[in-house]
């Protein structure tokens, strides 16, 4: 009896304020949920957002949420909210431009197999004077462009293509077979082409490829792996035998061609050493000297041991946690040396 007065006592004298908060917590916070679903819409100029999972973070002093764009795709984003200030801060605006500017070479690569993932950015960039950066108002004005949501994504590289910079990694599903190796290299050539007809700042272009067994797709692995852990990221992704032990070949080129302004990528004014210099230069210019087929054979990496992870040569081979299977780390030998390629051509002269 003395323990159910204590307990009665105990829920009585909890403040008001606190039993406030307790049912905000219970319901989900409707009210700052209404609040960021408005801030949402102001700041993305009238797109309509459902909002979820607000949860309020002491540390922060603000709260953490999800949500959908229900105008854009059903994009879907994490963020933050400070109430006292109305500021939301969220990755709508970096995704959004990612999505318009996959759009604009996707075609390629679902030429390929519809069983793919692009992870792309597209950012500002700085012109250089001789060893200085210059100041970062070209940048500023790049960005600026980029993120008005009312100009389509080619009109915005059409204004700012001299300081746009893009960053692009592809996964793609596709036989090892000349067929399919045919198709990825002319997947990369036309990707290439098209980067090459906008006069960019810079730009990457990442590629690796995968036998994957039917029925799994990209997606469908990726969804599962996260919901087993929900810091799953592409850092694991990459690293992943489940995953990894599909893929058969890589690529990474980099695009700096000259246009009407000065670059770091053709600069690289910060390395001292002259040679180092030149070596930085000429890699990070590759892309700029892809003509042909058989130059892209030349830089893609076909892995030894399909299946298997390299183990670095500084590492113990009986230690099973220092397998490697990320792409650039991995033993290859260079497509234009193989069998592979000679069938390959073989297949385009027909």
């Amino acid at each position: 009896m003395k323990l159910k007065k204590l307990l009665l006592a105990t829920i009585l004298a909890i403040p008001a304020i606190a039993y406030c908060g307790f049912i905000d917590w219970i319901t989900g916070y409707p009210d700052v949920k209404e609040k960021i679903e408005k801030r949402l819409e102001e700041k993305y100029q009238g797109d309509k957002f459902e909002v979820w999972d607000v949860s309020y973070s002491s540390n922060l002093g603000g709260y953490n949420f999800k949500a959908k764009d229900l105008s854009y795709k059903d994009l879907e984003s994490g963020g933050s909210y400070y109430e006292k200030s109305n500021k939301v801060v969220d990755n709508f605006g970096n995704a959004k431009q990612a999505m318009d500017w996959k759009a604009l070479f996707r075609s390629y690569v679902d030429a390929v197999s519809t069983n793919n993932v692009i992870r792309a950015s597209i950012d500002g960039a700085n012109p250089v004077d001789g060893e200085y950066q210059k100041p970062i108002s070209e940048m500023r004005k790049t960005l600026a462009v980029l993120f008005n949501n009312s100009i389509p994504m080619k009109e915005k590289i059409k204004q700012r293509h001299d300081y746009i910079s893009v960053y692009n990694t592809i996964y793609v599903d596709a036989p090892k077979t000349a067929e399919g190796m045919l198709k990825v290299l002319e997947m990369i050539e036309n990707i290439n082409n098209y980067f090459r007809s906008l006069h960019l700042y810079s730009y990457e272009l990442e590629v690796a490829v995968y036998d994957l067994p039917k029925g799994l797709t990209f997606d469908k692995y990726i969804d599962e792996a996260v919901d087993k852990n929900i810091d799953y990221n592409w850092s694991d992704f990459e690293n992943d035998g489940d995953i990894q032990k599909y893929a058969w070949g890589w690529l990474r080129i980099y695009g700096c061609e000259k246009n009407s302004i000065e670059k770091y990528c053709k600069t690289y004014f910060g390395i001292k050493d002259e040679q180092k210099r030149q070596n930085a230069i000429f890699r990070y210019s590759t892309a700029d000297r892809i003509h042909s087929l058989a130059d892209i054979a030349r830089e893609f990496h076909l892995f030894k041991n399909y299946g298997k992870p390299t183990v670095p040569y500084w590492r113990k081979q009986d230690n099973p946690d220092d397998l490697v299977w990320i792409a650039v780390r991995r033993e290859y030998i260079p497509l234009i040396d193989t069998q592979l390629y000679k069938q390959v051509l073989q297949l385009d002269n027909k």
